[in-house]
């Protein structure tokens, strides 16, 4: 039935259809968008149907639009009333929303319901409609767009920013405006019935109109098609369209309340994912607690002996077993710190150090977790502490990779590379240019670990070496 729509358009405009065309304000729930729940108003059925066209992180968004006149912004400004968070700035405050939805359909569940060839159609015009939304409207920056087709009728959700740039007022010169937004787009506005957004979203129908006349579908514009209608049906009427506005503001409500469900079961989820953390943290600190006091019970003689005599790097020659290595690694106080002497890794300038901390394991040595010889230099330090990038570098990995846990690897070029692992949270994504010093991860203790420690690994064209060779 589908090739009734490929005719010519000079043939369809015989057939033309009268349909309603809407533009609202949408509630804006982005979960409910994404369908990260189903409604009660969803056919699960017809999830597999929706079409997404953009689906951004608003934080992301938000750093991408106003993190450079933020910064520009606190230039000789004083601390307390330097913005340190635009995204929190906007969300706790009341001037403006961090985003704003609007949706469009044409027609409604009697005359273009989904799964229809008027459905169909429907999806049609809506999909040529929302491409060039963005070019239409440079200064509402998309970050969400979903064509539903698994609810009554087909309708598209789109979820924007608006801003303006060079800004000549009091505060930044990029920031968030609705009214400034579209003033920039022409629309003017005039009375509290006539507004900047009103304007806006009537000339969208108009642009959305003029695509449909070209499907065959004629805009029925109410107040000015419709039939004379005697009190009684007039009002009967009325009162139809009071319901299904009620029904449609309950349908948003519930997408509301579930969003707020699914973020409690995620909050829940953290919560016991914080509380196993602090279980193996306790175990973990037993266990070094234990093996300090086994290594206290050894002679003093023995460890002077061991501490004085011996350098580290004719330790390193040594055959010594696990016990003796554990000891060397516990009785060690040498802290990694800012200030140790640096140097470069086959022509890359080492510019700083990954993390301050204290030895634990050194490179290529065995213990009882680990039957192969290490690969990297361990660097214990508490959770949550902060992990530098060593060198400038493109970011190539950052996910979960197995016994490593949280991984993070960096390419410095000329064949050098740097893994920073165990990681409990990561602050860079993959393809992602980073600068000696950046905070790219936090210490934790994931994958094959037995307490909060950074791994640390330096890998030339693609074969580990000692990183003690060029950290200190």
């Amino acid at each position: 039935m589908c090739h009734v729509w490929h005719s010519s358009r000079k043939e369809v405009r015989k057939f033309m259809m009268k349909r309603t065309i809407s533009g609202m304000i949408g509630a804006g729930s982005l979960a409910h968008n994404r369908r990260d729940f189903v409604a009660e108003n969803v056919n699960p059925d017809r999830v597999q149907l929706n079409i997404c066209y953009k689906n951004e992180n608003l934080k992301e968004v938000y750093k991408e639009l106003f993190d450079d006149a933020t910064e520009r912004y606190n230039v000789g400004k004083r601390k307390d009333r330097q913005i340190a968070n635009y995204y929190e700035k906007i969300r706790q405050g009341k001037q403006e929303k961090l985003f704003h939805e609007v949706i469009f359909q044409i027609g409604n569940r009697e005359d273009m319901a989904v799964g229809t060839l008027e459905g169909n159609l429907a999806v049609k015009v809506l999909d040529e409609y929302v491409k060039d939304f963005q070019k239409r409207n440079p200064t509402l920056r998309v970050f969400s767009c979903y064509l539903h087709q698994d609810e009554a009728t087909p309708h598209l959700h789109i979820d924007f920013v608006p801003y303006v740039t060079n800004w000549k007022g009091k505060g930044m010169d990029t920031r968030v405006s609705l009214k400034q937004a579209l003033k920039s787009l022409g629309f003017q506005g005039g009375n509290k019935h006539d507004t900047e957004l009103n304007q806006w979203i009537n000339h969208e129908k108009e642009v959305l109109a003029e695509l449909a006349k070209q499907h065959g579908i004629e805009w029925e514009q109410k107040g000015t098609h419709e039939e004379h209608l005697d009190v009684y049906n007039f009002k009967k009427k009325e009162r139809k369209k009071e319901v299904q506005e009620l029904e449609q503001e309950k349908e948003y409500l519930t997408a509301e309340n579930e969003g707020l469900t699914s973020q409690i079961a995620d909050a829940r989820a953290d919560i016991k994912l914080l509380e196993e953390e602090k279980i193996q943290f306790q175990k973990d600190k037993e266990t070094a607690e234990k093996l300090v006091n086994d290594i206290k019970k050894l002679s003093d003689e023995e460890v002077e002996l061991e501490i004085n005599e011996k350098t580290t790097e004719n330790l390193n020659e040594l055959n010594i077993n696990t016990l003796e290595v554990a000891k060397e690694n516990i009785i060690e106080t040498l802290n990694i710190d800012t200030t140790t002497e640096i140097t470069n890794i086959n022509g890359i300038k080492i510019a700083t150090l990954p993390v301050s901390g204290t030895i634990s394991s050194r490179y290529g040595v065995s213990s009882s977790i680990r039957s192969s010889k290490h690969t990297g230099l361990d660097i214990a330090a508490n959770q949550g502490t902060q992990i530098k990038v060593v060198a400038d570098g493109t970011v190539t990995c950052a996910s979960y990779s197995g016994s490593y846990g949280y991984l993070v690897k960096v390419d410095h070029g000329n064949g050098v590379e740097t893994w920073y692992a165990h990681t409990s949270k990561m602050y860079v994504k993959e393809g992602q240019e980073v600068k000696a010093g950046d905070v790219i991860a936090l210490v934790g203790s994931t994958g094959n670990s037995t307490g909060p420690h950074l791994h640390f690994e330096v890998r030339i064209n693609g074969e580990h070496v000692n990183p003690q060779n060029y950290l200190y």
